[in-house]
């Protein structure tokens, strides 16, 4: 996290998924992966995906980044088949 967050990584077999909030200000979050299903507190979710609208800094650089609020998010970053999980 870039900033004034929070950020926890849930592992469980094969998959993991992210919860993410600020705690103040206006905080990032980089992940290694071009994308990831972001899902709000109210249950919505949105796939996200590197240097689209919903990628914070617009480039596509193979980094996601999201911007955080005082909102939590669950993210489950998608890793493509074969690739290293670090």
């Amino acid at each position: 996290v870039q900033g004034d967050g929070r950020a926890y990584r849930f592992l469980h077999e094969s998959s993991d998924a992210i919860v993410a909030w600020a705690e103040a200000g206006a905080p990032t979050l980089a992940l290694d992966t071009t994308e990831a299903w972001v899902v709000d507190r109210l249950g919505d979710a949105r796939l996200v995906r590197d240097g689209l609208a919903s990628d914070a800094d617009g480039r596509s650089d193979g980094a996601l980044t999201l911007k955080l609020s005082l909102d939590p998010i669950v993210i489950w970053p998608i890793h493509a088949p074969g690739a290293a999980d670090g």
